[in-house]
């Protein structure tokens, strides 16, 4: 983030405490009863580390990811553009709206665009109201799918 390379921390902590809770509410009570903080400040630093072993596996497969699809789409999409494939992997999903703004097309040819990929089972498209999300099958698959931190 300090290098404006991310625009969000991605590193989540809070995810391997809420797994260990038991573990966590045991040394929080040790330093409050003792003072025993260095087993408190190990198990964050474990924490700490787990979490971000993790969390270059899930960035070095969602990069995989990203590769397939720039060379899958490449090939079967003559509207393809980096733009596309960059909104297909902001968020497990996206919007009309956001590929208009991204391609610089019409909501017409935006739509049209998604419902290809959709046609060829890159996307879901899911409604709700008026509104129209596509969801990329394959990262949402995969950010449903993190194991467990040990």
């Amino acid at each position: 983030m300090l290098n404006g390379l991310l625009d969000i921390p991605i590193l989540y902590a809070s995810r391997f405490i809420v797994q260990h809770k038991s573990e966590y509410y045991q040394l929080i009570e040790k330093v409050h009863k003792n003072g025993d903080y260095e087993a408190w400040v190990l198990y964050m630093l474990d924490s700490i580390e787990k979490t971000a072993i993790q969390t270059m596996k899930m960035v070095e497969s969602i990069i995989q990811m990203m590769n397939r699809f720039d060379l899958e789409l490449k090939q079967k999409f003559s509207f393809y553009q980096r733009e596309l494939l960059n909104c297909l992997f902001a968020h497990p999903y996206t919007k009309i709206e956001f590929i208009q703004e991204a391609m610089g097309v019409s909501r017409v040819t935006a739509m049209r665009y998604l419902n290809a990929l959709v046609d060829a089972g890159y996307l879901d498209k899911k409604s709700m109201g008026k509104a129209h999300y596509f969801v990329n099958k394959r990262l949402f698959e995969l950010l449903s799918n993190i194991p467990l931190l040990d």
